[in-house]
C-alpha cells in the first residue's frame, strides 16, 4: 500500500489565517463599543449609527476589490511601502488634530441645546464644562 501524506500548509499560510482570526475577533470586540461612542460622545439617533457601521462593511468589501487590483497593477510590496509611507504624510495634513473626532455634549432633542443636568455632575455642585 502507497502511503499518501499531506503537505502541512506552509508558515506563511498559517500566520496569515491566525492574523485574520485576531482582525475578525478585534472587530467583532470594537464594533459594540463604536456605536456606544457614537450614541454617548457624539449623540447620533440609532438610525445613523446602524447605517455607519453597516456601510463600514459595503466599504471594507469595496476597498478589497480596489486594494486588489491595485496589488496587481504595483506589486504587493510596491503597494504596501507607499501605504505605510501614506499613512504618516496623512497625519501632517491636520497637525492641530489629536486623531479622533472631538467630543460634543449631548443635545436635547426637543431644542437642539446641551444638556444639562446630572451627566456633567451637576448634582454633585460640579458645572458643565
Amino acid at each position: 500500500m502507497t502511503d499518501i501524506t499531506t503537505a502541512s500548509p506552509p508558515v506563511l499560510a498559517r500566520v496569515l489565517i491566525v492574523g485574520s482570526g485576531i482582525m475578525s475577533l478585534a472587530n467583532s470586540v470594537t464594533v459594540p463599543f463604536l456605536a456606544v461612542f457614537l450614541r454617548k460622545e457624539l449623540g447620533l439617533q440609532p438610525g445613523m449609527i446602524g447605517f455607519i457601521i453597516g456601510s463600514s462593511v459595503f466599504f471594507s468589501i469595496f476597498a478589497g476589490f480596489v486594494g486588489g487590483s491595485l496589488s496587481d497593477l504595483l506589486g504587493r510590496t510596491r503597494l504596501l511601502l507607499i501605504s505605510l509611507l501614506h499613512v504618516p504624510r496623512c497625519r501632517l495634513v491636520r497637525p492641530g488634530q489629536r486623531g479622533h473626532l472631538p467630543a460634543r455634549r449631548p443635545t436635547d432633542p426637543r431644542t437642539g441645546r446641551p444638556r444639562t443636568g446630572t451627566h456633567c455632575g451637576a448634582a454633585e455642585g460640579g458645572a458643565c464644562r
